[in-house]
Order: structure tokens, then sequence, then C-alpha cells
């Protein structure tokens, strides 16, 4: 019968939308039996367990995961390699300190522990007018030599977003203001004379607090109302013709 590896040393927590997966990985020094795997979180009481003791095969472990904790959302997958604990709809309650110890036919027993940390995501960017904060159309008009003037806003986020603008692949403003009472995030930006070449650009507010997933964006097309060139009037004389 070959047995999966388990736990010693956390290689990594990864994210797969629904859930989040931490994942864990032991190698022995010589080959044995895991019997048991317990994930506690930080309360000692609440945790999840996976149990091989009395002969039983791992297809049919005894499973218990708290209801005060993790519940129905917890499952433990022996099967893949390496093994790993699954939660599922991860809240921000998971969030803490877990404790992972393995029990083995032989060998002592192992522990090890992780911190968790939750991401919540931004909601997505807000543009609003900088003079008359209306929310900002996709396609803008601007006169040729006029200065745009925009408010990005988002709100929420954990960690507070970072908000950077760009036009179009090129970043023109990293300033930002995060307001713990409110939790709202803004970038006030002011660019200066657009011209004719800023025909159809486009800026774009992007809010981002994690790698895991990707940034959140808004963005304006600028639609330039390019000024008249020179113009040149000219008089043509036509000769009288007498009848």
């Amino acid at each position: 019968m070959t047995f999966p590896t388990i736990v010693v040393r956390i290689l990594s927590v990864k994210v797969l939308s629904p859930g989040y997966y931490i994942v864990n990985s032991l190698k022995e020094q010589q080959p044995d039996i895991p019997i048991s795997v317990i994930a506690k979180s930080k309360i000692e009481t609440d945790g999840f367990s996976f149990d091989v003791r009395g002969r039983r095969q791992f297809n049919n472990a005894l499973l218990w995961s708290s209801p005060k904790a993790l519940g129905p959302r917890a499952f433990f997958i022996a099967a893949s390699n390496p093994a790993h604990l699954s939660i599922d709809r991860l809240e921000t309650k998971d969030e803490g300190i877990y404790r992972c110890r393995v029990d083995f036919k032989n060998s002592p027993t192992r522990k090890q522990k992780m911190n968790l940390t939750v991401i919540v995501p931004p909601s997505k960017p807000v543009i609003l007018d900088g003079t008359t904060r209306d929310i900002s159309r996709l396609e803008e008009p601007y006169n040729e030599g006029s200065d745009v003037n925009l408010i990005c806003e988002v709100r929420g986020g954990r960690p507070p977003p970072k908000l950077t603008w760009y036009l179009d692949n090129t970043v023109i403003d990293e300033s930002y203001h995060y307001n713990a009472e409110s939790g709202l995030t803004v970038n006030r930006l002011s660019y200066p004379k657009v011209g004719r070449q800023h025909l159809k650009a486009r800026l774009i507010c992007e809010a981002s607090n994690t790698n895991l997933v990707p940034p959140q964006t808004r963005l304006v097309i600028l639609d330039v109302n390019r000024k008249l060139l020179n113009l040149i009037c000219g008089v043509i004389k036509f000769p009288v013709v007498g009848f």
C-alpha cells in the first residue's frame, strides 16, 4: 500500500478560488506510516483531525472538524502529493496561528505552526470628475490644452489597497490616501495640458493589495477636442466680363 507524504515543513499557502489551500509537506528520513493529522487554530479546542488509527485505510479515515471553527468548510485531501488541508469559502475570522500535529506509527510526533493571513480584495474603483465629483463616463471630452482632474476612489480591502494611475501603460501617479474610519482609499490625479496626441488615450486607475488575484481597474478614454490649426483665407479676383 502506498501512503502519501504528509507534513513537517510548510511549503506555501495557495489560493484556488473559491477556497484557499493550506499546503504542507513532509519527507521522512525512513519510511513510516502517519496515523493521524491534527490541525488546530489559535483556539486549542477548535480544529480538524484526520485519524487512521486502528488499522484504518486512508480512504476510510475518521474525520472531525470543529463546528466552532471551520466546520463543513474544511477537508483533508490525503490522496494528493503532498497531502493538504483545504479550507473552502475562506472568511476573515479564519485568520490566525494554526498548529499542525502529525502522529506516526513508529516515529516521534511532529509539529508545525503557520500564520494564515486572510486578504480581502478591494471593491472596483470609481472615477469622479475632480471639479463636479460626478461619476465619469467611459469617454470624457476635454479641450486641447486643458488640464485633466480626476479622483479615483476605492472602498474596502484588507490590507488597504494602493491606487495607481496609468496613461495607457505608463505610470503617472502613485500617490494615494487611506482613511481608516471610512475605509476609503483615494488618489487625486491632476494631468496638465492634454494635447492632440492624447486623443483616445486611456487613463486607468488600478487598485491592488495582493499578487494572488488580478487588480481591480477602471478607465476613462480621453476625447480631445483639437484646436483649429492655422486657417489661411485669400481673395481670388476674377475679371469682369461685360455683356
